[in-house]
């Protein structure tokens, strides 16, 4: 009996040491991240006033400056994306980059400590 109750105390400790630091990277990840939109210019002919710009529901898919894949995104229907990411610099790679139509391109992005960084995507839909 006492042989069990020793090896359920050492047990409970090793898990303890090995769930501590996952639990300690996790918690800094809410503190920084990336926060935007996806949109799809639209305009043929551009007027004053005019709003060209439509909300653009995709994904993307984020790597880090030396190409490790870090997550996948999902946007809403608006378009709109929030992902809780470590300082560093990273590759927003859009859904459709390799496809032609509409056009994007990949956007380099710098997240800070303690921030959030605002970004646009923009889809070109090639109406002129």
């Amino acid at each position: 009996m006492k042989e069990r109750i020793t090896l359920l105390i050492a047990g409970l400790g090793l898990l303890a040491v090995i769930f501590t630091p996952c639990s300690a990277v996790a918690e800094g990840h809410h503190q920084s991240g990336i926060n935007g939109q996806t949109v799809l210019y639209t305009c043929p002919v551009v007027f004053p006033g005019s709003d060209c710009y439509r909300p653009y529901p995709t994904g993307l898919t984020i790597v880090t400056d030396n190409g490790r894949f870090v997550a996948k995104v999902v946007t809403d229907d608006q378009g709109r994306f929030e992902v809780f990411l470590k300082p560093g610099s990273y590759e927003l790679i859009p859904n459709g980059v390799e496809d032609g139509f509409p056009l994007v391109k990949t956007l380099l992005v710098r997240v800070e400590k303690k921030q959030f960084t605002p970004v646009t995507i923009v889809y070109d839909s090639g109406i002129r």
